[in-house]
């Protein structure tokens, strides 16, 4: 499933061997997924890629959107009922949303958008693509980052210093 702009790496990544479909950012020690390139994972291990994406790139991915179809549904009813997608998740950047600052409330306005999809016709590997880049802040940034933790004024002071 591939929009005009977005392109597609053929290999098939694992935990072992996500960080080389990563590129390096001007924030030293955060790698990044490319803006708009399609990459493959094993189904079976489409979480923890996630999870290992998330920390690599100084970004936590919090689930914005699901879609799943019934799991009963073979590959072949799926065919005969044009079902392409078993499920769809859109996840955003954890710097979307509100936090609480030390002043107010405060809305963080990164459109950062991560989709995860699986196929019925390819049920042994999920496509992820980053098709938002990062807006309002630079993963990884620490100066940016602890302004929104949720901890004590002193342990931020200690942290700043």
């Amino acid at each position: 499933m591939s929009t005009n702009n977005i392109q597609s790496n053929k290999n098939i990544y694992t935990l072992a061997t996500i960080s080389e479909a990563l590129e390096c950012t001007s924030v030293p020690g955060v790698i990044t997924l490319r803006l708009d390139t399609t990459i493959k994972v094993r189904t079976s291990e489409w979480r923890d890629c996630l999870l290992e994406i998330g920390e690599s790139c100084a970004v936590k991915w919090i689930i914005h959107n699901s879609n799943k179809q019934p799991t009963d549904i073979t590959a072949e009813e799926a065919k005969d009922s044009d079902i392409k997608m078993c499920f769809s998740q859109e996840y955003s950047c954890h710097h979307a949303g509100t936090y609480e600052s030390k002043a107010a409330m405060r809305k963080n306005k990164c459109s950062a958008l991560f989709h995860v999809r699986g196929f019925f016709k390819t049920p042994e590997w999920c496509e992820i693509t980053l098709t938002k880049d990062h807006t309002e802040h630079t993963p990884g940034d620490v100066h940016e980052d602890m302004c929104t933790l949720p901890l004590a004024k002193k342990y931020l002071n200690e942290l700043s210093q």
